[in-house]
């Protein structure tokens, strides 16, 4: 019973996203246990994915699809009423879908918030770029907030820490 539950096999009334497609191993980490991906899975608030080398998963519904490629990790941070608060903590992720799917999108200290369109997300250690490829998207670090529109891009690099000598 306790490994059902942490596979969510008796989490019916919790929101959840689907597994659309998946290629190659994935592991999902569920309240701090780590397994192997099947495509007949769900994915919960709090669920962190990982694509190995060579692998993909498709996550969402009809109406918004989250592609994770290979060498990639995405946390699930929430779902409420359908929509989905992501964080992508390495890697790449492309995100089409509808602005009333994806609540935000939240890449170091750095949130998006998505417009009807298509973004692709590359998170790497030191630096992150959100590409818009169609919508009008608006990114908010550090309480200011900045839009970005098809064709446009925005990097986004980690902050310089003092070090005391």
């Amino acid at each position: 019973m306790a490994v059902g539950n942490i596979k969510g096999w008796f989490s019916k009334n919790v929101e959840h996203t689907d597994i659309l497609s998946m290629k190659g191993i994935c592991y999902v980490e569920r309240s701090g246990i780590a397994y192997t991906l099947k495509a007949s899975d769900i994915l919960n608030p709090g669920d962190i994915v990982t694509v190995t080398n060579g692998g993909s998963v498709a996550v969402g519904s009809e109406d918004m699809e989250i592609t994770v490629s290979d060498n990639s990790i995405l946390k699930i941070n929430d779902i409420q009423d359908g929509k989905l608060s992501l964080s992508v903590l390495q890697g790449e992720v492309f995100i089409k879908g509808k602005a009333d799917k994806v609540k935000e999108i939240v890449l170091s200290d750095s949130t998006i918030l998505m417009d009807d369109g298509v973004l692709l997300i590359s998170s790497q250690t030191g630096s992150a770029t959100a590409y818009s490829l169609l919508g009008n998207h608006k990114l908010t670090r550090n309480e200011k907030s900045e839009s970005f529109d098809a064709g446009e891009y925005v990097l986004l690099l980690e902050k310089e820490t003092d070090k005391e000598n």
